[in-house]
C-alpha cells in the first residue's frame, strides 16, 4: 500500500491525474485502487507517460514525485530441473 486513502493531498492529485486522463483518452480508472496499489499506480503512471499532453505530463511527474514510486523489481520464478529419463527399450519374451 502507498498509503491510506486519508491522506487529501494524494487522493486530490490522483484525482487531478484522473480527470485529466479520462478528458484526454477517455479511459476510466479506479482512483481508490491506484491510491492503495503501487503496481497499478505505476502502470497508470507509465500509460500517462505515453500521452502527448503538458497538463497530464505534469501530473505525472506531481504524482510521481508524491508516491515516490520505484520500479519494482519483477520476479521471475525459475522452471524446475527437467531430468532427462531414459528411452525405454522394448523387450521381448518369447514363451
Amino acid at each position: 500500500m502507498i498509503l491510506d486513502s486519508t491522506d487529501t493531498d494524494i487522493f486530490a492529485a490522483v484525482t487531478q491525474f484522473y480527470v485529466r486522463l479520462r478528458r484526454v483518452t477517455g479511459r476510466v480508472v479506479d482512483v481508490l485502487y491506484m491510491v492503495e496499489n503501487q503496481e497499478y499506480a505505476q502502470h497508470l503512471i507509465d500509460y500517462a507517460k505515453t500521452i502527448d499532453d503538458t497538463e497530464l505530463q505534469s501530473h505525472v511527474n506531481h504524482l510521481t514525485r508524491s508516491f515516490n514510486l520505484v520500479k519494482v523489481p519483477v520476479v521471475v520464478e525459475q522452471p524446475e530441473q527437467v531430468v532427462e529419463r531414459p528411452v525405454p527399450q522394448r523387450v521381448w519374451f518369447l514363451g
